[in-house]
Formats: C-alpha cells, structure tokens, sequence
C-alpha cells in the first residue's frame, strides 16, 4: 500500500513540474511577442502580426535574380536558423513546424524585407532603421532567451 501511494505522490509531482514548465514557457512567448510587437511598431510604424506570416517559408535557391548579395546571404542564414529549429522544436527531436510564434514571423517578415533589396537599390534610411530594429532584440537577451548552438539572436 506504501509502494502504491508513493507512485501517486511522484506522478503528483511530475506532473506538478511538466505544469510549470509550461507555465513558464507561456510567459516566455508572451514576454517576447509584447516586445517584438512593440519594437515592430516603434521602429517600422506597423503591426508585426498582421505584416508576418505565422508560418516559415523557404525559398531556398531560388532566390531573386539581382537581389543584394548581403540580403541573400541574411536569408540563407535565416532559412538555415528555421531549418534546424523545426527539427528541435520545444527541445523535442521533430519534424513538427513552429507556427504562428514570434521568431518564426519576425523572421519570416524580415526575411520578406530582405528579398526585396536588389542590389544597389537599399535606401540608406531604411536599412538604418532595419540595423536598429534588429539591434534592438540584440539588447533583450534575458526575453529572447536562447538555449540552442543556432539562436535567434546569433541569427
């Protein structure tokens, strides 16, 4: 009987710890869409989830002809960043894709920003407020938390 009601107490606890963690997971993605909605706003004048897609796109190779060779490269990097993400999603080995989370459309957005710089073409404003913008999340480790080799802030 002793055996019996030590397996409830553990499956108690257990299933106590798996709450919180996800509990603090929560508050983790919300702490990070306030901020990244509110860098967004402050610094394009827009609203991050209605100019994002929720979902990761990949444009692999086929790239626009002419685009900038620094854009190109930043989307490699990102599509690279996305690649390995999906395949450690939540810390779980997946094939699983991140949807509608705050990386996955700040990325994708810039992503879609880059795209569109041909080289020459890049207004020396705008991508002063880009470099600022992205600078930005650089200053908020302690929201953007990383625990990956490939991060979102390394990204």
């Amino acid at each position: 009987r002793w055996l019996a009601m030590t397996g409830v107490l553990e499956a108690g606890v257990l299933a106590a710890a798996v709450g919180a963690v996800l509990h603090s997971r929560r508050e983790q993605q919300h702490d990070e869409e306030i901020a990244a909605v509110t860098l967004y706003r402050r610094h394009l004048g827009a609203d991050l989830l209605e100019a994002s897609p929720e979902k990761a796109s990949a444009v692999g190779s086929r790239l626009p002809a002419g685009l900038d060779p620094h854009a190109a490269a930043s989307v490699r990097i990102i599509e690279k960043y996305q690649e390995e993400r999906r395949k450690w999603f939540l810390g779980f080995s997946s094939g699983a894709e991140p949807v509608g989370d705050i990386r996955t459309r700040v990325l994708e957005e810039l992503k879609t920003w880059l795209l569109t710089v041909s080289e020459g073409s890049a207004d020396l404003a705008e991508v002063s407020t880009r470099l600022e913008y992205c600078w930005q999340f650089l200053l908020r480790p302690s929201i953007f938390e990383t625990k990956n080799t490939r991060s979102f802030l390394q990204t």
